[in-house]
């Protein structure tokens, strides 16, 4: 039988272990994220018709621009002084809408489905195409990424008929492409939408060097980046700052069937990778989780603003442009 002495010092050991233990698995944890605020910006004009369906935003000099889904032959923009304001004052907005000249790609792609995402690198602008081939009873889903530039004062866009890239999904899922895209290091990265475990043994992403899209004499190679699995859709993700890139990771529980996944919640967030060489890998930042609606927010876009976000639906369950702080 221990005596007294001992058992308090058992005791003494036991607290001491459990409390080295308990900061080991607290220092272990992830960094919690920073406390957010989250804010809709209030729009007003063509932009909130459903029909136009934004996919993808980017930032170009001191401005936000919009990329709709549909060829209607014209982006919005938004001054980015005036989003400020906007913030501020909570005054309607307007994005401006400038010419968006390209070739009649719903005639020339057979299955053409819409522009998903978009980069702006100084005045080279860069898009991806999602295209939705019927064939038979089934749908094959393929991609392709265009490119050409931006006039900094009139704000039109011109893609060449000749600056097309096919980009071949790494599997088959209905209406699911690439869907966000990001400049770094004279490559653009170019993510794919579905990256579950169920979806994709081995996840990358492609990347394509940017000098061989603006070089005729250089050979277009697509190369790929390893990526984890993630589980739900990638809608967007933002530039690169510091190796490091935040993407938009939203769940609508009516894709369960699709996705393969039993969430019956939810999930609108933002989740941040980090780049090592050529594969990227979650930071130990805790996802920024966006509260949620009565109805789901399709987000679509994303882009870094100040210390947050700027973030868009396409249309589920109306246009709405987000501000998170």
């Amino acid at each position: 039988m221990k005596s007294p002495h001992a058992a308090r010092v058992l005791d003494r050991r036991s607290f001491y272990a459990y409390l080295f233990l308990m900061v080991f698995f607290i220092s272990c944890e992830e960094i919690p994220s920073l406390s957010f605020q989250y804010d809709e910006l209030l729009l007003k004009g063509q932009i909130t018709n459903p029909k136009e369906e934004i996919s993808s935003m980017t930032l170009y000099n001191d401005k936000l621009i919009l990329l709709p889904e549909n060829l209607n032959g014209y982006m919005f923009w938004i001054p980015l002084d005036e989003i400020e304001n906007s913030i501020i004052t909570m005054d309607t907005l307007m994005p401006r809408m400038n010419f968006f000249r390209t070739n009649p790609y719903d005639k020339l792609i057979y299955g053409f489905d819409g522009f998903e995402a978009i980069v702006i690198h100084h005045d080279n602008v860069y898009i991806t195409i999602e295209v939705k081939d019927k064939r038979g009873k089934k749908f094959h889903m393929s991609s392709f990424l265009i490119w050409g530039r931006i006039n900094s004062e009139s704000m039109e866009v011109i893609i060449p008929s000749s600056n097309i890239l096919r980009l071949n999904p790494p599997t088959q899922v209905y209406n699911q492409t690439f869907e966000g895209m990001s400049y770094h290091d004279d490559k653009l990265i170019i993510m794919y939408e579905v990256n579950g475990v169920n979806m994709r043994d081995k996840v990358w992403q492609y990347i394509v060097d940017v000098n061989a899209l603006h070089d005729d004499e250089l050979m277009i190679e697509l190369e790929k980046m390893m990526f984890p699995n993630i589980e739900y859709r990638v809608t967007d993700m933002t530039s690169v700052i510091d190796n490091k890139f935040w993407v938009t990771n939203y769940y609508w529980p009516g894709d369960k069937k699709m996705l393969q996944i039993e969430d019956s919640i939810g999930v609108e967030r933002l989740l941040e990778f980090e780049i090592l060489g050529k594969v990227a890998i979650r930071t130990n930042h805790k996802p920024i989780n966006i509260p949620l609606s009565k109805k789901s927010r399709n987000w679509e876009g994303v882009v870094r603003y100040k210390d947050g976000f700027l973030i868009s639906t396409d249309k589920f369950p109306k246009m709405i442009l987000g501000y998170i702080r």
